[in-house]
């Protein structure tokens, strides 16, 4: 990705982003919760440790980063006992696998059949579906033991938790009494349903715990489903979250020549809390009020990122990059690096601006430059709340619209055509309608070509055939899915509005890096489905720069279907639906690094 990271307008970037690697080694690792698989023992035979809880109040650990005073990392471990031994532990479900075995257990298609089919709650996000793993997310927060695979019921136990962002629900084999004792070292196994909640997001790629041995007793888990909050809370005094999606702000100097960004603050107990930073933000602008410098104005908080730092896909802690000014998404680049053998990296990525005051360069500039107020009536991600929002960004006009170059035979848009649904499931509750883009990574589909448009049909039938863009093939609408993807190239500098007017079922948009790599259901800019209308961003882009863009449609629930697609620059239409070419789309540059080729359809990470 280091060439698609240059695409980016080649201005001076402040060191001090880059990831203060002394911090973060030296803070405190993140808490590893303990979530029991033997729940009543020989100290308390009549209870029933069937659930538990992590208090959070945010008041409090606001103040206690007011005061700079460090949070204590808590742990939910419950200390070993063995003052019985072999006590009998709670029945759980009436379903046992049969013969009592882990591998039998693993390959019992009545969890996968029940994860499978499982509603996704409202106002959530399914992340994945039937895994035989766990979640090692950030932030435990507690579980509960179901007598049900119940995925709204544990919705509503998050939604009690202060804090509480996920939850995941799964089967697991535990022990039907505490193996402790050579007598009972391998018991009979019985089937709990566990609903456990997180401060951080559940997703398939935290979904790392497979089991563990309880001395002879193997326990393992199946039909394991994952559920993420649509909303993130704002921070009182701070416009509607922005989300940044796997990537945080690398943001350049002022037009004035001057280093917006000013420090980084770490949190490792507790769940994600953008109030920390706005707490921290406040924080720092008291103390530079009163402490000013000798020479110049002291430099005040008004835009702050907050994200959770991963380490090999670990979460590590939640991070807070302060800045004296906003910064747009077009400067969301910073996707984390290596250091020694160890990958740091970004994810679960918002920005706030300050609502009264969005902060402005450190002293004035020339005319060349001027700040631009740009605002989106997107959705950012099904992770983020539905508003406008508005950032602050820096636009250079150039009078002169440049082409791209196409003499190596690279103009149009790659797309293509899957028939059917790879794994998606329809389901109408979802923002997405269960149009699970990111399989589509890996996905051979069954015809690939170009086009110089996207969208532009519509058909009111069920089972109909036709051709789509260039081919002549007929393709059956069917539940098909249709990926584009390739470049955008800028004619001007300036505000760009990607739109798609009306598409049915659902349709994502990606822009900037995470369309050529790393694509997910949470870091697009525009998702659109057939109740929602319009929906439509506006993005500030540099002249004789390529954008990579993606958007992938499908016709998830079958039958009538449509799309349509376009880009404009005040009144002029950059690229649309209709049959006419569109200059500023390519597959790549000819020079092959500027824009390099994207990875074959079906191989793409």
């Amino acid at each position: 990705m280091r060439a698609v990271a240059a695409l980016a307008a080649c201005v001076a970037f402040a060191n001090a982003q880059t990831f203060d690697m002394d911090m973060i080694l030296a803070a405190e690792p993140v808490p590893t919760p303990s979530i029991p698989v033997v729940y009543i023992t020989g100290d308390a035979p009549s209870t029933t440790a069937s659930a538990t809880t992590v208090s959070y109040v945010e008041t409090q650990a606001a103040a206690s980063v007011s005061l700079e005073v460090a949070a204590a990392a808590s742990s939910t471990a419950l200390a070993k006992r063995a003052v019985s031994t072999c006590v009998p532990q709670p029945t759980g479900i009436s379903h046992n696998s049969s013969p009592d075995t882990a591998s039998a257990f693993l390959a019992d298609a009545y969890y996968s059949s029940v994860a499978s089919a499982a509603l996704t709650p409202a106002g959530y996000v399914n992340t994945f579906t039937n895994l035989q793993a766990s979640n090692n997310a950030y932030g435990y927060m507690g579980y509960q033991l179901l007598s049900s695979y119940d995925t709204q019921l544990c919705s509503q136990e998050c939604d009690k938790v202060n804090g509480c962002l996920s939850f995941n629900i799964y089967f697991e084999r535990d022990p039907s009494v505490d193996p402790n004792d050579s007598s009972c070292s391998n018991p009979a196994s019985v089937t709990q349903i566990k609903c456990v909640m997180w401060g951080g997001p559940t997703l398939k790629s935290n979904a790392l715990n497979a089991g563990q041995w309880r001395n002879k007793f193997q326990v393992v888990i199946a039909g394991s489903n994952g559920y993420v909050n649509k909303t993130i809370d704002p921070a009182p005094g701070y416009d509607q979250p922005i989300d940044l999606g796997d990537a945080t702000i690398n943001a350049p100097l002022d037009c004035s020549g001057h280093d917006t960004f000013m420090q980084s603050k770490f949190f490792t107990s507790g769940p994600f809390d953008a109030n920390l930073c706005a707490a921290a933000c406040s924080a720092q602008n008291v103390y530079n009020l009163a402490h000013p410098p000798a020479e110049g104005k002291p430099k005040t908080c008004q835009f702050f990122t907050t994200y959770l730092l991963y380490k090999d896909g670990v979460a590590q802690r939640q991070t807070c990059s302060l800045y004296t000014m906003a910064w747009n998404s077009t400067y969301n680049t910073n996707k984390g690096y290596y250091y020694g053998q160890s990958h740091y990296t970004v994810g679960y990525s918002f920005a706030f601006s300050n609502t009264t005051n969005p902060g402005a360069p450190y002293a004035a500039c020339g005319s060349s430059s001027s700040s631009t107020v740009v605002s989106s009536t997107a959705k950012a991600s099904s992770t983020a709340v539905s508003a406008s929002s508005t950032t602050l960004s820096t636009a250079t006009a150039t009078p002169t619209a440049l082409l791209p170059d196409t003499s190596c035979n690279n103009a149009g848009l790659q797309f293509a055509y899957y028939p059917g649904l790879a794994s998606t499931q329809w389901d109408f509750n979802s923002p997405n309608y269960g149009l699970d883009a990111e399989n589509y990574k890996t996905v051979t589909p069954n015809y690939t070509g170009v086009t110089n448009f996207i969208g532009g049909f519509a058909w009111n039938t069920y089972h109909q055939s036709s051709s789509i863009y260039s081919s002549t093939r007929p393709f059956d609408h069917e539940k098909m899915i249709l990926n584009h993807r390739g470049y955008f190239f800028a004619p001007t500098s300036g505000d760009y509005t990607f739109s798609i007017p009306t598409c049915d079922d659902a349709a994502f948009f990606w822009l900037g890096d995470m369309a050529y790599s790393g694509f997910n259901e949470f870091n697009y800019l525009l998702l659109d489905n057939q109740a929602n209308g319009t929906q439509s961003a506006t993005v500030t882009l540099t002249a004789g720069k390529y954008y990579p863009i993606r958007l992938i449609y499908g016709n998830v629930g079958g039958g009538p279907g449509s799309l349509y697609f376009q880009i404009t620059q005040g009144n002029k239409v950059a690229a649309d639906w209709s049959s006419t070419v569109s200059p500023y789309f390519v597959q790549k540059s000819c020079d092959g690094t500027t824009a390099p080729a994207y990875a074959a359809f079906g191989q793409e990470t």
